[in-house]
Order: structure tokens, then C-alpha cells, then sequence
């Protein structure tokens, strides 16, 4: 059903743009895109993605679990895979968990440290969200969008806060196993957060991340002869990657289109070029994760040979 459920928000929300663009004028526009620049993004987001398995061995590092960097870009690329082309947004996570406990590590740390990967990102998210907030004012004239746009950068930096202390709430239920998980990855999370200096650099990490994206949207909006200012894509990037953390549609498509159309119209963007902009990215994105695919049919074949064997 929750499956469904998000396969019908992201029609929805896909038919809801439909109506409102001239799709042939955006058709035109992707097929205009200039070639040098898509693979100037391509290879952006494609060393993004290195970026944050550094990120991620870091934080195994802290945990007291070793592993060869390339054997983690093998890990990290399935779960990318998996995170496109699966209906669950955490269907990537759970093969990145299963990767490590398959490679002799323990459930509670392999979920442990997949969960404080994605907790730094999104905080990563949140701390861009926060410093872009002032100068999104140039941009966003309707106060209800401005309160709309703190109250979501509020609700995410609660969550975490929340899980940060969550070890404190559970201390009654810790023979309950699910407390004992909660538990753990609320100490590790304090604990690596708040060591110096590897917490702040792993902050400063992943806003590099996050600003990768910045950039790379930004030269596709190049490629496709949209001009815009600079600081619309610090605005509106990062709060489209912080709402497609909410796991309500099919690898954020539909939601990230949503936010571009109307936050790039902010900035005097028509819709047809915000569509075509949000698409071309989305697209780039699974170019980037297909590599995970690949690994993922290698490792099919190779493991029915060693049973056989």
C-alpha cells in the first residue's frame, strides 16, 4: 500500500506540472542541452559521489571499523543503485547495511553506520537551508513561503536534536531490542557529532556535498541556456533535496520537479525551463547510479559460480 501510495504522489504531482507547463517547449529545451556541459555535471555529481564515501569510511573510522576505500565504493554505488530504482527511499540503505554485515560486520554497527551517513547529509541540508535563509528574501516576497521554508528547516533540525538525545527517553526500554538499536545510534551519533575536531569537519564535508549539487545544477542551467542568478540555486537546491528526504514519492521524482517549478519561479524562471532543468538533473542522477547496477548483475553471476564451486 505505501508502495502505491507513492506511486500515486508521483503521478500526481507529475500530472499537476503537466498542466500547468508546455511540455513540447520543455522537450525542446532538453534536446537543446549542450552536450560538454551535461558531462561537466555528469562528472560532477559522479565525484560527489567519492566525496561522501570518504565521508562515509570516515565515520566507519570513528566506529572502529576498517575497510578498504574501494570495497566501500562498491558498497556505496549498490545502495545509490538501489535508492533510484526501488519505491522505498530506503531500499539503498538496507543494501549498503547488508554489503557491510556481509563483509563481517554487525548488524547494529552496519545500521548504525549507514544512519549516521544519512544523518550527516542532512544536516548538511539543514545548515545550507539556515545560511541561504536571509538572502532567500531577495527572492521569496510572499511571507507565507518564507515562514513555509524555516518551518521545514525547523522540523528537520528537530528531528535530529530529537534523535540525539532519543538514548535518554529509552533508558527504561532497553531490553526491548528496537530500544537497544535506537539507543546505539543515538550514542554514536552524539558522540561523533561532538568530537572534536572530526565532527565539524565531517559538518563542513557535507555542506561540500550538498554544494556539489548547487554547482551542478547550476552548469546544466548553462547547458540548457537558462539564465539565472546563482544564489536561486543555493535557495533552492538544497531545500528540494530536503523535502525529497521525505519518503512520500519514487527517488524524490515529483517532489524535487514541485519545488524547482515554484521556487525557481520565484526567480523569474519559467516553469517549462524549471521542468526541464529538475528532469535533466533527475536524469543525470540515475546516469550516475547506474554503475551500481552494473556491480550489482556482477556480483549475481559471481556468487552462483562460488556455490557451485
Amino acid at each position: 500500500m505505501l508502495r502505491g501510495l507513492k506511486l500515486a504522489f508521483t503521478v500526481g504531482m507529475f500530472l499537476l506540472i503537466a498542466g500547468s507547463v508546455d511540455l513540447s517547449r520543455t522537450i525542446q529545451l532538453l534536446r537543446g542541452a549542450a552536450p560538454a556541459l551535461l558531462g561537466a555535471a555528469f562528472a560532477m555529481l559522479a565525484a560527489q559521489v567519492l566525496l561522501v564515501i570518504a565521508r562515509w569510511r570516515w565515520i566507519l573510522f570513528l566506529q572502529g571499523l576498517r575497510f578498504d576505500f574501494f570495497r566501500l565504493v562498491r558498497f556505496y554505488w549498490l545502495g545509490l543503485f538501489f535508492n533510484q530504482v526501488l519505491p522505498s527511499s530506503v531500499g539503498g540503505d538496507a543494501m549498503r547495511a547488508y554489503c557491510l554485515v556481509r563483509d563481517g560486520c554487525g548488524i547494529g554497527a552496519a545500521s548504525v553506520a549507514v544512519l549516521l551517513d544519512r544523518i550527516l547529509g542532512l544536516l548538511g541540508l539543514i545548515l545550507l537551508v539556515f545560511v541561504c535563509q536571509p538572502m532567500s528574501f531577495e527572492f521569496l516576497h510572499d511571507g507565507a513561503t518564507r515562514w513555509g521554508v524555516l518551518f521545514v528547516a525547523l522540523g528537520a533540525a528537530a528531528a535530529v536534536c530529537a534523535l540525539l538525545i532519543l538514548d535518554w527517553l529509552t533508558g527504561r526500554f532497553r531490553h526491548w531490542r528496537i530500544a537497544q538499536g535506537m539507543t546505539m545510534l543515538s550514542g554514536e551519533a552524539r558522540r561523533i557529532l561532538f568530537s572534536l575536531p572530526h565532527g565539524a569537519l565531517l559538518l563542513v564535508l557535507s555542506v561540500a556535498v550538498h554544494l556539489i549539487s548547487i554547482l551542478a545544477v547550476g552548469v546544466l542551467a548553462l547547458g540548457l541556456d537558462i539564465g539565472v542568478h546563482w544564489l536561486a540555486f543555493a535557495i533552492v537546491v538544497p531545500l528540494a533535496s530536503l523535502l525529497m528526504a521525505v519518503p512520500i514519492s519514487i527517488a524524490g521524482w515529483g517532489v524535487r520537479e514541485g519545488v524547482m517549478v515554484v521556487g525557481l519561479g520565484y526567480a523569474g524562471i519559467p516553469p517549462e525551463q524549471a521542468v526541464a532543468l529538475s528532469v535533466l538533473y533527475g536524469l543525470l542522477l540515475l546516469a550516475v547510479a547506474l554503475p551500481g547496477g552494473l556491480a550489482w548483475l556482477a556480483d549475481g553471476r559471481r556468487h552462483p559460480q562460488e556455490e557451485r564451486g
